[in-house]
């Protein structure tokens, strides 16, 4: 399975497309989702963390706090998985993209990754729309893992704790499913 479309080499950049990509997804996964901000970092057992044999990690996440942070996951080839989450400030005067391949963690109970990327897009303000994205890439050497649990994936940063406030829900009707059958008229 490939990366998503707007991923993948086309005309435009993969800057433009990552923009484009994050800033759809995560107004139309948010238009119903409600919350409150959040306060706190999450009051979890980090301990308990264990994935039923059979979860399926590919899928779209969203945050169950606010619900404005979007973790799409997707499988490739050799047992990895390419991860992209979204995160927009509060004013939405920037989006902060984290991208990174997972594989199976050490201890077995969760994903893992290594060579984490940031980067922050800056959008144009209301006096300047037409004004152009200009964007900065915070890093490329970040580590972390995301877990489940109970239901929920959650992100551990390792860079800059990026994570702490993050639970993730998956959305619904993101199952892969397979192809219906085709038929013929008679």
């Amino acid at each position: 399975m490939g990366r998503s479309a707007w991923t993948q080499k086309k005309p435009g950049g993969m800057k433009g497309r990552i923009f484009a990509g994050v800033l759809t997804g995560i107004l139309a996964l948010t238009l119903g989702a409600c919350g409150t901000k959040q306060e706190q970092a999450r009051d979890v057992d980090l301990t308990a963390f264990q994935a039923p044999a059979d979860y399926t990690w590919e899928g779209s996440y969203i945050d169950k706090r606010e619900g404005l942070a979007v973790l799409t996951i997707e499988k490739e080839e050799g047992g990895r998985y390419f991860a992209s989450l979204g995160v927009p400030s509060e004013d939405m005067s920037y989006i902060r993209t984290y991208e990174f391949t997972l594989t199976p963690s050490e201890d077995g109970v969760g994903l893992a990754y290594q060579n984490g990327r940031q980067v922050t897009y800056y959008l144009p303000g209301d006096d300047d729309p037409e004004a152009s994205v200009t964007t900065t890439e915070d890093y490329t050497d970040g580590t972390g893992s995301v877990y489940y649990l109970e239901g929920n994936l959650y992100w551990i940063d390792d860079k800059n704790n990026a994570g702490e406030y993050f639970a993730f829900a998956k959305s619904e009707g993101t199952e892969e499913t397979s192809a219906p059958e085709e038929t013929e008229n008679q």
